[in-house]
């Protein structure tokens, strides 16, 4: 699985794991409260997979804001919560937050050399002078 991916499905344990908590009961039961752990345990396993070769804050940026954004809508469809104007513009503003960061990661990253740039640094140092090939006297 690629870095991406690993991140998608952390992201997704971790809106799994976030509706374990409650049935906890402040973890005074034991099965739900082993199921949460494990769970919270497995989607950070996943992060850190991704971790591996996604920078660290684009990463956590992107797994929380899965964890956000899937927490409200369970709690709009699961939990019948409230739909109002500003908890959907809060979504969206995570959304945009995650976007954004994504993006931001993308145009910060060096552009990959050119084929001149290449040429260049096999002959040497750019704009270092060429030495020229001298001729032994043999006497």
């Amino acid at each position: 699985m690629g870095p991406w991916a690993w991140l998608l499905v952390a992201g997704a344990v971790e809106v799994v794991w976030a509706q374990t908590i409650k049935p906890t009961q402040s973890f005074t039961r034991p099965l739900p409260t082993l199921l949460c752990f494990v769970l919270g345990a497995t989607s950070v396993y996943l992060l850190s997979r991704a971790l591996e070769e996604v920078p660290t804050g684009t990463g956590y940026v992107v797994f929380t804001g899965i964890g956000a954004c899937g927490g409200l809508v369970i709690g709009l469809l699961v939990h019948k919560e409230p739909a109002t104007f500003l908890r959907l513009l809060g979504l969206v503003v995570i959304v945009a937050g995650v976007l954004l960061t994504h993006a931001g990661e993308a145009a910060a990253a060096p552009a990959p050399p050119d084929a001149e740039a290449e040429a260049e640094a096999e002959v040497g140092v750019v704009g270092a002078p060429t030495p020229t090939p001298t001729r032994e006297v043999v006497r």
